[in-house]
């Protein structure tokens, strides 16, 4: 029953102190035998124990088959647990007073399915379900034709300002997650288009100061994410840390987070304090991200899982700058945390960041044999070529910076034959050819450098001086100008 631990596993704080409440009620032997099985699997989450494993850290150690019963009815109470906890959420509770209300209109109790639509409606109201509202509301109007004292003038009216609100607000949605696909693409590869800003900028511009729309909480959250959107597409740092320390507030004094737009607020929080590293304003991006902390914290930590790899990059960023050692503590105690798991693209990202802490540190041994440990890595497979291509260079630098020559050429080779068909897609690559063919006839000479392949690297580095590398793990032209002087002073 693998899938019973992983159910186990994923349960936030909130949902086992009510299944806890929930065994409680239970007062028999046998169910308090379930609820210690229940605390000996969570207590070992980073493995799935089989069941003779099972029998031993049990109380009482039963055999094998009582072990199968015991999790068989654990499952059993996990679920309908489950689903006293789900009808106890607010949006379920808004769909049943729906289908309660659809279900006494069919019998001709039409008062009785009034009051249940206004219940939900009531329900939606208030937590900006939108889209929920527009149904009930739909099904209001129908069954005003069969109450005649009901007036369907101001229902009418309420679902013309919403489908107007809901427009506007999906045209704006559709552009956010074609932006947010390309933001991710951009942040792993290095590249990225404008390809939609344009046409979310139009819609901004569209209901920017408009106090129709404006006035829908859920708008004005969608506003605020769209410009910061914006903003980080534009690596405009300054301007966006400055945006959102103007809108987080505001949003925070008008009781505009919710339960329901948690996530948004956590985003917003996650962006705002990489914002400020980027602008250097070390110190305020530690304290946003001890924010971001306190946010992961609430509603039972719902997103404590999901949030605490950004939570952890931002402290480790801020550290990279002001306590390496520090930032080389928490990525390792981060590689630790189980719920790392679930990111396993962000876990990729997290040991190439140890890698370049380590190298930061001089801690080049130590560097080069974790870096070796992400080519086995579960989602090195999964990754943007351009990536696992400046994995490859990193692997590279870090040999060459070893004097293992041995190792290093074929290396180079390896990186060239693996990726050729990736490195001439884009112009764009060109800064990574040459840099290859650089170190090819750097390594085939271990390291001997020739008077032409002195001017073939000053060429380079004249090239490339000025141009941007915050894609890079180890820059590529700081660490060859380096290697360059410290070789041509031999």
């Amino acid at each position: 029953m693998a899938i019973l631990d992983e159910i186990i596993h994923t349960m936030s704080k909130e949902e086992i102190r009510s299944f806890k409440i929930f065994m409680l009620r239970i007062k028999t032997g046998k169910e308090r035998r379930v609820l210690q099985l229940f605390d000996v699997i969570r207590a070992h989450r980073d493995k799935n124990l089989s069941a003779g494993e099972l029998t031993l850290k049990l109380p009482g150690s039963p055999d094998a088959n009582l072990c199968y019963q015991l999790k068989k009815r654990l499952r059993d109470y996990i679920d309908r647990h489950a689903a006293d906890f789900i009808s106890a959420n607010q949006f379920n509770q808004a769909l049943q007073y729906l289908a309660l209300g659809r279900f006494h209109t069919s019998k001709g109790n039409l008062h009785i399915g009034m009051d249940y639509l206004e219940k939900a409606a009531s329900r939606a109201r208030s937590n900006q379900w939108n889209d929920l509202l527009e149904m009930i509301l739909s099904e209001t109007i129908q069954l005003t034709r069969e109450i005649p004292e009901l007036n369907p003038s101001a229902i009418i009216e309420e679902r013309v300002a919403l489908r107007k609100k809901q427009i506007a607000l999906k045209e704006l949605d559709e552009v956010l997650v074609l932006l947010g696909y390309q933001l991710r693409l951009s942040q792993q590869t290095g590249r990225g288009t404008l390809k939609y800003n344009e046409t979310l900028e139009q819609i901004l511009e569209r209901y920017r100061d408009d106090s129709f729309y404006l006035s829908d909480p859920t708008f004005r959250l969608r506003v605020i994410e769209g410009v910061s959107q914006l903003f980080l597409e534009q690596h405009a740092f300054a301007a966006m840390a400055s945006y959102l320390s103007q809108q987080i507030p505001l949003v925070v004094q008008a009781n505009l987070f919710t339960r329901q737009n948690h996530e948004l607020k956590c985003k917003l929080l996650t962006w705002y304090t990489n914002a400020l590293f980027k602008a250097d304003r070390i110190e305020d991006s530690i304290k946003v991200a001890a924010l971001l902390k306190l946010a992961m914290d609430e509603f039972g930590a719902m997103l404590a899982d999901k949030y605490f790899i950004f939570y952890n990059s931002a402290l480790v960023y801020a550290n990279t700058r002001i306590n390496l050692p520090e930032a080389i503590h928490i990525l390792e105690e981060t590689i630790r945390n189980p719920a790392l798991d679930k990111h396993p693209l962000y876990s990729l990202v997290v040991q190439l960041n140890l890698v370049l802490c380590y190298y930061e540190s001089g801690l080049f041994e130590k560097a080069s044999k974790r870096l070796a440990r992400l080519y086995i890595h579960p989602a090195y497979g999964l990754a943007d070529p351009y990536f696992k291509v400046k994995i490859g260079i990193t692997d590279v630098i870090l040999k060459v910076t070893l004097d293992r020559w041995d190792a290093a050429l074929p290396r180079i080779r390896q990186v060239q034959k693996d990726f050729e068909p990736h490195l001439n897609e884009e112009s764009t690559y060109e800064k990574i050819i040459s840099f290859l063919g650089i170190m090819l006839s750097i390594a085939r000479r271990d390291g001997d450098l020739t008077a032409s392949l002195n001017q073939k690297i000053a060429d380079w580095l004249e090239l490339y001086k000025n141009q941007e590398a915050e894609t890079e793990v180890i820059q590529y032209y700081n660490w060859l100008q380096s290697w360059y002087a410290k070789h041509t002073l031999r």
